[in-house]
């Protein structure tokens, strides 16, 4: 039972790295689209409503919407060339929390 979760974590896993570098190289060819255009790169009001509609989404889950953004702006932040902030350290004997936890 745990090697074959762990299996299917690794797999989910791997999906999930190879739809962050999809993500990653359309973001990239939209902001040089953008600088032959000479169109500001960034749009908060774009963003904003990205946020409110993955956090409705989130919540018509049952994910933490709270968390589903932090984890949506470290992808942009990423996007947009900043650095991720640095997690806060987890003491060593603390156990793993799952962020998408349902409520």
């Amino acid at each position: 039972m745990l090697s074959a979760c762990r299996a299917r974590l690794a797999r989910l896993d791997d999906e999930l790295l190879a739809l962050l570098v999809r993500r990653h190289r359309l973001v990239r060819d939209l902001h040089r689209w953008k600088a032959e255009k000479d169109i500001q790169q960034r749009d908060p009001a774009q963003e904003q409503a990205v946020m409110i509609r993955l956090r409705a989404e989130a919540e018509g889950l049952g994910l933490d919407p709270d968390r589903v953004e932090e984890i949506f702006q470290r992808i942009v932040g990423v996007d947009l060339g900043a650095p991720a902030p640095a997690p806060a350290p987890a003491p060593v004997s603390a156990p793993v929390s799952a962020p998408l936890s349902p409520r």
